[in-house]
């Protein structure tokens, strides 16, 4: 098991900055409640006290859109809108030089089940 680090400081009443090793994040909320906002993106969080039971839901994270491994479609225009959707992600800066050019060699790399190149 690795080393681990948390450390959590009431700033005022409701407000809450925590400190970690992946970063700080800051937690605005009452018991039940509560928004925190950090490196991983904005998290929301409501619950019943006492129960364990509760529901959030996250924005502004990672989509994982980078680490997905694209699958090389057999037809022509499947790899078109691929190669068009991977064109789009690396505009949006969601993939770095590297990723992309790996990922568009993939697409554009013929499968056994092309048939001759």
């Amino acid at each position: 098991m690795g080393l681990r680090f948390f450390r959590r400081m009431k700033i005022a009443p409701g407000l809450t900055l925590n400190l970690s090793r992946s970063g700080p994040s800051l937690s605005a909320g009452v018991r039940g409640a509560h928004v925190t906002a950090g490196p991983k993106g904005v998290r929301r969080t409501v619950g019943i006290p006492g129960t364990g039971l509760f529901y959030t839901s996250r924005s502004g994270h990672h989509t994982g859109a980078h680490t997905a491994a694209p699958r090389s479609p057999s037809s022509k225009r499947g790899r078109q809108e691929l190669l068009a959707q991977l064109d789009d992600l690396h505009r949006a800066g969601v993939l770095s030089d590297t990723e992309y050019e790996a990922k568009r060699r993939l697409i554009e790399t013929p499968t056994a089940s092309d048939g001759p190149a």
